[in-house]
């Protein structure tokens, strides 16, 4: 018989006992998981961000969009405050995007959210976001976000079973299919999509890091190495570790010796994230005669960064390589 764990859910106050002190710059640090969700690229700019006499949770910059993104957030049900904070400070930071965090969403909350987004979907976008966390008998908790209140685009874009999903997603889940077969044939296990299906990520055999394939508009790609150790000062000392070594990693990476393909090191600041990449531009998106060589692309680039990564990865982390169990 198969031994199975009990999966629980652990109060949100038991793991940060202050919002404003604990919970709000957790979050700031771990952006990367609202972003993986709702499928944006979300920045920190400031916390407590000042409107007026007021303050605003969180002020970020989603890159893909170019536009400032206002979050609140709670540690307990959501009410008619958090509401019209969050409506006055987006407004304060002219957001188009406003972020709502709480761990139980009122029905009224929900249609509110709806409401807005019905009515000022042109100017701006309201998410209601609920934050839970779980474990698994005595294990650590895991944090886990939930969008519940989302633009009507969004709904078709993302959700399963429950809207359209729209042709420019089919277009892009059609592109990375091959990619996503050639390499679970090799075995590589995909993690998911991200941003409309432009971005596929895959598991790199360690809980730290993460490889994503992805196409910028219709001129660039690239391949990804994303690093989240939990918090600033462990993702820093992998970043670090892996600088460090910059020369060697970009020759044994194999970089043709020409402008349209470079490495590119992102430290992303405070966060507990970081990345790298590399990217070629100039590419012809719109030729389809074109889309073997870009998914062959992606994959010896996958490839090489498992490659140049993996016993790095095992030196600084002291993990072994999931693939190798």
């Amino acid at each position: 018989m198969v031994d199975l764990g009990n999966l629980e859910e652990v109060p949100v106050r038991d793991l940060w006992s202050h919002e404003a002190h604990k919970f709000t710059p957790w979050l700031a640090d771990n952006l990367s998981l609202l972003s993986e969700v709702l499928g944006l690229n979300l920045e920190l700019k400031q916390t407590e961000a000042p409107a007026g006499i007021y303050s605003l949770d969180l002020l970020a910059k989603d890159t893909f969009h170019d536009c400032n993104v206002a979050i609140e957030n709670q540690l307990e049900g959501t009410n008619h405050v958090h509401l019209g904070q969050l409506i006055t400070y987006a407004t304060a930071h002219d957001a188009r995007i406003a972020i709502w965090v709480s761990p139980g969403f009122q029905p009224e909350h929900r249609a509110a959210i709806d409401w807005l987004n019905k009515w000022m979907s042109e100017e701006i976008d309201f998410y209601g976001v609920e934050v839970r966390a779980i474990r698994i008998d005595d294990s650590r908790p895991a944090v886990e976000f939930r969008p519940v209140a989302y633009p009507e685009w969004w709904n078709q874009r993302n959700s399963r079973g429950r809207g359209a999903i729209s042709q420019e997603s089919q277009e892009n889940r059609l592109f990375f299919q091959p990619l996503i077969d050639r390499l679970k044939a090799d075995g590589w296990n995909h993690v998911g999509s991200y941003s409309g299906n432009r971005s596929q990520s895959f598991d790199s055999g360690f809980r730290s890091v993460t490889y994503m394939a992805q196409w910028y508009e219709a001129e660039a790609i690239v391949v990804q190495m994303w690093m989240n150790q939990g918090s600033y000062e462990g993702t820093k000392e992998l970043y670090d570790a892996f600088h460090a070594d910059v020369q060697d990693i970009e020759s044994e990476l194999g970089l043709p010796d020409d402008f349209g393909t470079t490495l590119h090191w992102d430290d992303k600041g405070r966060h507990a994230y970081a990345c790298l990449w590399v990217q070629k531009t100039g590419v012809d998106w719109e030729d389809e005669s074109t889309h073997d060589d870009i998914r062959e692309w992606m994959r010896s680039y996958l490839e090489a960064f498992y490659g140049v990564f993996k016993h790095r990865l095992e030196r600084i982390t002291g993990e072994t390589d999931s693939y190798d169990e």
